[in-house]
C-alpha cells in the first residue's frame, strides 16, 4: 500500500472520529467505481445482505431491529478485531452492545499510522434485517486479511463478523475474485443474556469468552445475514 493510500485512509478516519461522549460514526464510500490500487494490489467491494425474517430463523423479529455500522479493517496479521475463544476488547463491547464503533475506530486509526491496516471497512450507520448495504476497501499484498462487525440489534452484546478472512490465494497466488461467507451471530460475552433482544442486562462479570452462540438464539435457524467479497480490479 502506497503512502499516499495509506494517508487519504488515515485522513477519512480521522475526520469522522467522535468527540468523547459521542457515538462513533464513519463515512461509506460505496461500491467501487475507480480503482487506484497500487501495483499488485487490489479493490473490493463488500456486500453485507440480511436474511433475518421470523420465518427463516423461526423467531419472531424484534422492534426495531436491524444490524449496526459494518466497521473494520483490512490489515495483516498482527490486528484482530475480535477472537472466537478470547475476551471482547473495550471497543468490542462498545460495538456489541450499543453499535457504537468510537473505540474500534481510533484503533483502526493507530493501525494504519502504524501500517498495520491499509484501510478501513465502514458501511451504512444501520441496516433493515433484510437490508443491504455495500462498501469497498483498496489494499496490497502486505494487508490481505479483512476484520469487520455489526451488531445484531436490538440484544445484550450479539454481533455478526469475520476475523482475518484471506483475500489472497496462497496456492495460486493471486487475490480471490470472490467470497460469500454466511454470518452467524456471536455473544461478546460482556453481558447477561437474561432477556433476549433487549439491551438493558446486567454486565457479564467476570467476562465470558467471545463463542458462537446462534443456535441458542435461533434454534436450528440458518444464517442472519450473508457477506459478499468481490474483487473488482
Amino acid at each position: 500500500m502506497t503512502l499516499e493510500r495509506r494517508a487519504t485512509a488515515l485522513a477519512m478516519v480521522l475526520a469522522t472520529l467522535a468527540a468523547p461522549g459521542c457515538k462513533g460514526k464513519c463515512n461509506n464510500p460505496g461500491p467501487t467505481e475507480t480503482c487506484r490500487a497500487p501495483d499488485g494490489g487490489a479493490c473490493f467491494d463488500i456486500e453485507l445482505v440480511g436474511l433475518w425474517t421470523a420465518e427463516r430463523q423461526g423467531v419472531a423479529v424484534p422492534e426495531p431491529a436491524h444490524f449496526s455500522t459494518l466497521y473494520g479493517a483490512v490489515h495483516d496479521d498482527r490486528y484482530r478485531i475480535f477472537a472466537q475463544g478470547g475476551l471482547a476488547s473495550e471497543g468490542m463491547e462498545l460495538l456489541a452492545e450499543e453499535g457504537d464503533i468510537g473505540i474500534v475506530q481510533n484503533d483502526v486509526a493507530d493501525r494504519l499510522r502504524t501500517g498495520v491496516a491499509a484501510d478501513e471497512v465502514c458501511g451504512a450507520e444501520s441496516i433493515d434485517p433484510t437490508g443491504s448495504v455495500t462498501t469497498s476497501i483498496v489494499t496490497d499484498t502486505d494487508h490481505t486479511k479483512l476484520s469487520f462487525a455489526s451488531m445484531v440489534a436490538p440484544s445484550p452484546d450479539w454481533f455478526v463478523g469475520i476475523d482475518g478472512v484471506e483475500l489472497w490465494d496462497e496456492g495460486q497466488n493471486a487475490w480471490h475474485d470472490l467470497i460469500e461467507l454466511d454470518l452467524f451471530v456471536y455473544d461478546a460475552g460482556t453481558e447477561r443474556d437474561d432477556v433476549a433482544f433487549s439491551p438493558d442486562n446486567d454486565e457479564q462479570s467476570p467476562l465470558e469468552p467471545i463463542a458462537v452462540a446462534h443456535d441458542r438464539i435461533f434454534p436450528g435457524g440458518p444464517a442472519v445475514a450473508r457477506v459478499r467479497i468481490q474483487r473488482i480490479r
